[in-house]
């Protein structure tokens, strides 16, 4: 299978992998395709399905962190996501890791990234798309949301999607 074939991980849960012993390419008798079997299916359990509350309650809680400099730019990311995750889960806010914050807020940024596209308050071109201020809405005709989804498919979602949690 070619790489660009594969499924690509989603960006809500952390990397599932094997370890190089697990190798599909290699026919050696080292190989323990149970205990990464295994492996796969604990990673894939411990999945977070992400809704609007959860990233508001993290995203809370991050600006939080930095407004109150809890946040220490000396201390890994990793440590620094493990104490916000100590602390949504110390508050009964939410039930997550250091690792899965991080990747959320990658995912978060993501997004972010082609609001302000979309809005027109980024350095890159024009998109011609409008806003509502009345339905926090994304405003444009078919042809033109199918020319940009074309350009970048992740526009798809902010099609008449209400974006109360962006504004």
């Amino acid at each position: 299978m070619t790489a660009d074939k594969r499924k690509k991980p989603s960006c809500d849960s952390s990397p599932v992998s094997c370890t190089s012993d697990c190798s599909s390419h290699s026919s050696t008798t080292s190989n323990n395709y149970i205990d990464c079997l295994s492996t796969y299916i604990e990673q894939m359990a411990s999945r977070i399905q992400w809704t609007d509350a959860m990233d508001e309650a993290f995203l809370i809680a991050y600006v939080s962190f930095r407004e109150n400099n809890w946040w220490d730019n000396r201390k890994s990311l990793e440590t620094n996501y493990d104490q916000l995750a100590a602390h949504l889960v110390s508050n009964g806010s939410l039930t997550v890791t250091g690792q899965q914050l991080q990747t959320r807020f990658y995912h978060i940024k993501k997004k972010w990234d082609l609001f302000c596209n979309l809005r027109g308050i980024s350095s890159k071109a024009e998109t011609g798309v409008g806003w509502s201020e009345d339905t926090f809405c994304f405003t444009a005709d078919d042809e033109h949301w199918e020319n940009l989804v074309q350009s970048n498919a992740a526009y798809a979602e902010f099609k008449k999607r209400e974006l109360l949690l962006l504004v």
